[in-house]
């Protein structure tokens, strides 16, 4: 189903906004996250949620079970599928001509996007009951499409979580400066 189709080329309010490459490597997949500061949102570095398309309701079981789980090791889940006009601003800061898909956007190598698919992504906005918006990164179109159709999975969270630290890197600080402390009490008696 598909009664609204924009095309979005040239069409940006972030125009050369910052995509930023997060050094926070997730454990299972080797990527890393990739934080776009025009929208103050943090995209996983890989493109796809899953390695297949799917119908919106398992899109949405699948962002539910990432917020359960330690996802990219953000505990505190927030994962959820973009905002059309997320993908949109996305697409057009991205360099490159209308075929937007596949690597090398940013940075070179290993902090590029991977497996950005060359085909439609769910988004959050509805449009109806059983109706949602997607956006095509193979034309830079968004339309209305029906939930049961197969598309790409993509999460995003709110903010930017290269401030967020982990347990381990805490204790060491901590303990770093209780030692630079200890020897300076020492020092002065």
């Amino acid at each position: 189903m598909s009664c609204v189709g924009l095309s979005v080329l040239g069409v940006s309010n972030h125009a050369n906004a910052g995509l930023t490459f997060i050094d926070h490597i997730d454990p299972v997949t080797g990527y890393g996250l990739v934080y776009d500061s025009a929208q103050n949102l943090t995209w996983t570095q890989l493109g796809m949620l899953g390695p297949v398309a799917e119908s919106r309701k398992a899109a949405q079981q699948n962002i539910s079970a990432i917020n359960a789980d330690d996802y990219y090791g953000i505990s505190q889940g927030g994962w959820r599928l973009p905002y059309a006009a997320e993908l949109v601003n996305l697409y057009n800061e991205l360099p490159g001509g209308p075929n937007k898909t596949g690597r090398e956007y940013f940075g070179p190598g290993s902090q590029d996007f991977i497996n950005i698919a060359h085909a439609s992504y769910w988004s959050k906005s509805r449009f109806g009951t059983d109706i949602s918006l997607s956006f095509d990164f193979s034309d830079g179109v968004y339309t209305t499409t029906a939930d049961t159709k197969h598309l790409y999975t993509w999460a995003v969270h709110q903010g930017n979580l290269a401030a967020v630290p982990l347990p381990g890197a805490l204790f060491l600080l901590g303990s770093g400066i209780s030692g630079i402390l200890a020897a300076r009490r020492k020092k002065k008696s």
